[in-house]
């Protein structure tokens, strides 16, 4: 099952310490937890100010019971958890660490990461949607990374759906070149090219079909029409 998860931690470049943690299931269970065995004489003053000012230590657990509760909470479905974060090198770092050394990650647990922003790269690094309220709460923004994992995957069905379509287009352009013209089997031409097949032979199909086009007689009905303006209603 699919988890987008944050933390906010207090961290002096040697120890990153957890303060809280935030997860949201695929399923829409939401967890959140507030460690009482941070030290918060280390925190900074940005820390003080943007994380530990939206935060209330009334119910704050052990370490020992949030890593129970996370687990727990990861694996609800029995299924190998997929987690996903956002800038999450230093999140997941502390995620792992409720467990001990990474050799100490419950059996079935991922040893990586997922990241958005990876993704939202992949996509072409679009603006994502904005938080709003609750930047810097674990939960909230939990909630936000799943909400920009569901923006980014949009744009990359869409990217696929284009990039299919341009396939198909390129496919019937090649079956209607003169394929003597072109270093393509015809054997090639009966499916539609998968990506890799495509980047092999796309340069000669975009030549052939700007020849074609550019020596295409311009005497045909249609287009003698467009030119002297004969399809214009009065």
């Amino acid at each position: 099952m699919k988890s987008w998860f944050d933390t906010e931690f207090i961290e002096d470049g040697k120890t990153i310490d957890l303060l809280s943690i935030g997860i949201v299931r695929e399923d829409g269970q939401e967890y959140y937890a507030v460690s009482r065995d941070a030290d918060l004489s280390k925190a900074s003053d940005w820390v003080k100010e943007n994380v530990l000012s939206k935060m209330s230590f009334d119910g704050a657990k052990p370490r020992h019971q949030i890593r129970e509760e996370v687990e727990k909470f990861l694996r609800a479905d029995g299924t190998k958890p997929e987690i996903w974060g956002y800038y999450a090198d230093y999140d997941w770092v502390v995620l792992c660490q409720l467990f001990g050394r990474m050799i100490d990650l419950p059996k079935g647990f991922p040893m990586y990461c997922r990241d958005v922003k990876q993704l939202c790269a992949e996509v072409g690094n679009p603006t994502l949607p904005k938080q709003g309220i609750g930047e810097h709460h674990a939960l909230f923004d939990a909630n936000w990374t799943k909400e920009a994992w569901a923006f980014c995957e949009e744009r990359r069905r869409i990217r696929k759906e284009s990039d299919d379509l341009l396939r198909k287009i390129l496919w019937i352009l090649a079956r209607q070149s003169d394929t003597t013209t072109l270093q393509i089997p015809e054997a090639d031409l009966v499916k539609i090219p998968d990506e890799a097949e495509l980047m092999t032979w796309k340069e000669q199909l975009f030549d052939a079909v700007m020849i074609k086009a550019i020596c295409k007689p311009i005497n045909q009905p249609e287009i003698s029409r467009r030119v002297h303006g004969e399809d214009k209603k009065p």
